[in-house]
């Protein structure tokens, strides 16, 4: 069981520890400024409270359908998205959007 979760834990690690092209290590951001990775998987903070939006890019087609989110500009670079959700979410209370993204 013990090295089950030290496997476990170096290969959730793992992707923070690899030097690539586009990433080195330690660019990751941390404390408060950790909200999360891209837009679409980010913590937002909403009227009443925090939502995590846990969404995958194939999943933009769905938040532009949203009567919520229709004239919010989602279709800009990844900072105006993220920016754009930013504003949007903080309007409505965290129940309002549990509800609108679990119907999209």
């Amino acid at each position: 069981m013990l090295t089950s979760l030290a496997q476990s834990a170096q290969l959730v690690q793992a992707p923070f520890m690899l030097a690539t092209n586009t990433h080195q290590p330690g660019e990751e951001p941390e404390g408060q400024n950790a909200r999360g990775e891209h837009a679409l998987q980010r913590i937002y903070q909403a009227s009443d409270g925090w939502i995590f939006l846990a969404g995958l890019a194939s999943d933009l087609p769905k938040l532009l359908a949203m009567p919520e989110l229709s004239d919010v500009g989602l279709q800009g670079a990844e900072d105006q998205r993220t920016a754009a959700l930013e504003a949007a979410i903080r309007q409505e209370s965290v129940a309002s959007w549990v509800q609108a993204f679990n119907d999209a």
